[in-house]
């Protein structure tokens, strides 16, 4: 489907030689959220971390609802809670999660 288009996508742009920024990590998040793969969408979280790719509030937004959507409610309650820490504020998507 269109999500397995934007992975494809990114998988593709890594072998081209072009690191992925937030707006490529945001759009794989995202994929992954609405894919349902929770699993997948922390990895790729944890691996903006390892790349010094600074996660906004959409990166927080699609990793909750992933999570959220694989029923991990403590763990998404967990990331929101650290987004204050690592200075990114909640917007009207993270409060109607």
């Amino acid at each position: 489907g269109e999500w397995d288009k934007v992975l494809e996508a990114s998988d593709q742009m890594r072998k081209d030689g072009f690191p992925p920024d937030t707006v490529t990590f945001n759009s794989i998040l995202i994929a992954h959220a609405m894919r349902r793969k929770w699993n997948e969408a922390l990895t790729v979280f944890e691996e903006m971390h390892r790349m010094n790719v600074k996660p906004d509030v959409l990166s927080y937004n699609a990793l909750i609802t992933a999570l959220a959507n694989g029923q991990k409610f403590e763990r998404a309650l967990q990331i929101a809670k650290s987004m204050e820490g690592a200075g990114v504020a909640w917007d009207e998507g993270t409060h109607t999660l």
